[in-house]
């Protein structure tokens, strides 16, 4: 009976190997969601299988056959621009919560699996003939389970077909917020029919915010899409250029791969359907060696499309910090930068990997001192407000400055936001006091000018001054941590 299906399957139009490799692209984002949540590793068919059901009416695009009356049991909005049914990732965490509910009421994922695909008083009716180790599927009542296992087998070795011969991936782009999908396209190079296939839930007008848009392109792609997606919003020109990528076919040892140079390091690209004993052994190198130099364990993931190194990482960074993004890891910054994990603990005094903060301020070269706190740097994708400066009298070093706006910035305990542009501190004093005014401020600020010398860093600045990081680049608009000889930075002074 099931090869029968198997076969019926095969026969179809309905799986393409077109849908087959989207398919397949899209596991590697909902298999580690699955897994945080301890759901069986089968249940991931289920996300499309209604999509290839002739016997139910299923709406196009929609993942995990969640129907409208379910979604407000299961949080999810359906509105005139958005129908998050369609989104991968929030429709998956609905089926999570969906499906963790059915399991607490049977206690047994066999039933839980069934629920999904009959109706309760059938599940409930024949799971009372089930032995506890083995169920005898030998009723007609049981072919929803059947065809379910029939597809499930279908697509594995369609899988095993199409693996060697699809080199493209889903990207899941976290960067696309109050941007519509033809301003995406255009930026990211991506035909906007196949942007709007592949984001079904956006119905109308921008991306909003927090929502991923997902792009199906080519692994060559993968690094020159997050470079752009880096490249978004306020201080991103910190990690641009990172990791440094060349292709490298000399390193190949005839056994597949696609191999780079990656930051001065050999690497291997992820692919489909790899994992991390098949990337060591197209690399001829031990598992175990794979493993520790990409400071992994046999559990962890593998990212396709990801670069993944053949020797050891480095101590230190090219560059002396790094501003950590929306739900970036320490891992994809030692992994972007070619530092041991162990190293980066250690230079910023972390006992164990915790969970970053947006713009928490990473260091990449020094180890942080130890009686400086962990800092922030703000972020957000919109540039500050433009503070018009009106010199009002110059004495000799000493300037007087009046900024007038709308939205003029106040001035916290420890941040104080104004803009001045370089152009405009003309002085070759080493020092040179700054007095603020603005109808926002009533007491007078007194500021230091610093002249950028041969050596210095924003790192040694801020303790020659006793200020912090985040002070400093907040005065100065800084999106970079690279300064140059003859630069004047504006510092707080004690």
């Amino acid at each position: 009976m099931l090869l029968t299906k198997i076969e019926a399957i095969g026969r179809s139009n309905l799986l393409n190997d077109k849908e087959l490799s989207k398919f397949a692209a899209i596991l590697p984002i909902i298999e580690p969601i699955l897994k945080e949540a301890s759901l069986p590793d089968d249940f991931k068919f289920l996300s499309i299988y209604t999509k290839y059901q002739t016997s139910q009416d299923s709406e196009s695009g929609v993942f995990w056959a969640i129907s409208k009356n379910e979604t407000e049991s299961l949080d999810l909005r359906i509105s005139e621009k958005i129908d998050e049914r369609k989104h991968l990732v929030r429709a998956t965490y609905a089926a999570i919560k969906k499906i963790g509910l059915d399991q607490q009421t049977t206690s047994n994922w066999t039933k839980t699996l069934y629920l999904q695909l009959a109706d309760k008083e059938t599940v409930s009716r024949l799971s009372a003939q089930w032995h506890e180790s083995n169920i005898i599927l030998d009723s007609p009542k049981y072919d929803a389970l059947i065809e379910f296992l029939a597809f499930k087998s279908y697509i594995e070795a369609q899988f095993i077909r199409i693996r060697n011969q699809e080199h493209t991936m889903v990207y899941r782009y976290k960067s696309g917020s109050d941007k519509t999908l033809g301003e995406l396209s255009e930026k990211l190079g991506i035909d906007i029919h196949e942007l709007i296939h592949d984001n079904q839930w956006l119905l109308a007008g921008s991306v909003p915010p927090s929502y991923s848009v997902f792009l199906y392109i080519p692994l060559s792609k993968y690094y020159e899409i997050k470079e752009l997606e880096n490249s978004e919003g306020l201080n991103s020109e910190m990690g641009l250029g990172f990791p440094v990528l060349t292709l490298n076919d000399k390193l190949s040892r005839g056994l597949g791969g696609t191999f780079y140079t990656i930051n001065g390091l050999p690497g291997i690209q992820a692919e489909m359907g790899d994992k991390f004993i098949n990337l060591a052994y197209k690399s001829k190198i031990p598992h175990k060696k794979f493993l520790e130099y990409n400071d992994m364990q046999p559990i962890d993931n593998i990212n396709i499309g990801q670069v993944y190194y053949l020797k050891e990482k480095k101590g230190k960074a090219n560059i002396p910090f790094h501003i950590a993004k929306h739900d970036e890891t320490l891992w994809e910054i030692s992994q972007q930068y070619a530092i041991k994990l162990k190293k980066l603990l250690d230079l910023n005094r972390l006992n164990a990997i915790t969970k970053l903060q947006p713009g928490q301020l990473i260091w990449m070269r020094d180890k942080r001192p130890k009686d400086e706190a962990i800092q922030y740097i703000p972020l957000n994708n919109k540039e500050p407000e433009e503070i018009k400066v009106e010199l009002l009298a110059t004495k000799r070093n000493t300037y007087t400055f009046s900024a007038s706006t709308d939205n003029a910035p106040v001035a916290t305990e420890t941040v104080y936001v104004i803009p001045v542009k370089k152009e405009e501190l003309t002085s070759t004093s080493k020092i040179e006091e700054i007095a603020v005014s603005s109808e926002a401020a009533i007491t007078k600020k007194k500021f230091l000018v610093h002249s950028v010398e041969q050596g210095d860093t924003i790192a040694s600045i801020s303790r020659k001054y006793d200020v912090t990081i985040k002070q400093l680049v907040t005065l100065n608009n800084l999106t970079s941590s690279v300064i140059e000889v003859g630069d004047k930075m504006i510092v707080k002074r004690n």
